[in-house]
């Protein structure tokens, strides 16, 4: 998948996971929603959909995950979109054999400047890094 691409569907599902976790709007609906706005091809959208659905499918061993690597940060007090950036990177890392390690952290950086606070960029890197150095033995 191209580099850019991808970046661009992870940007879309991180505002996905935002928007469920700041309302109560069903999956579904915000999936529709954001097709329904945004033209992307089948694929895109199977990626999009996908990832999200297995992020929310198995959101608390992902926030579980997040909570050993995000020490001194209980989960709930992590922003919305940093803790979003991080699930998103730590599903992707435990469920894609295609996206290597260094891409997918550089992504989540890249998202975390753009959209986090001055901090955000930092703190994604630190946990990141350390779950990827304990637990995949590379980065």
């Amino acid at each position: 998948m191209d580099p850019l691409r991808l970046r661009k569907d992870r940007e879309l599902i991180i505002k996905i996971l935002y928007e469920i976790d700041s309302t109560s709007h069903p999956l579904e609906a915000i999936i529709y929603n954001t097709f329904k706005r945004i033209k992307l091809n089948a694929s895109r959208r199977d990626y999009i959909s996908s990832t999200s659905e297995g992020i929310i499918a198995n959101l608390s061993t992902i926030d579980e995950t997040l909570s050993k690597y995000a020490i001194s940060w209980p989960i709930e007090q992590i922003s919305l979109i940093d803790r979003n950036i991080l699930r998103l990177s730590i599903y992707e890392l435990q469920n894609s054999d295609t996206n290597t390690t260094s891409i997918v952290i550089n992504d989540a950086v890249e998202l975390a400047k753009n959209y986090g606070s001055d901090q955000s960029g930092k703190f994604i890197n630190g946990v990141l890094g350390s779950y990827a150095r304990k637990t995949l033995n590379k980065t």
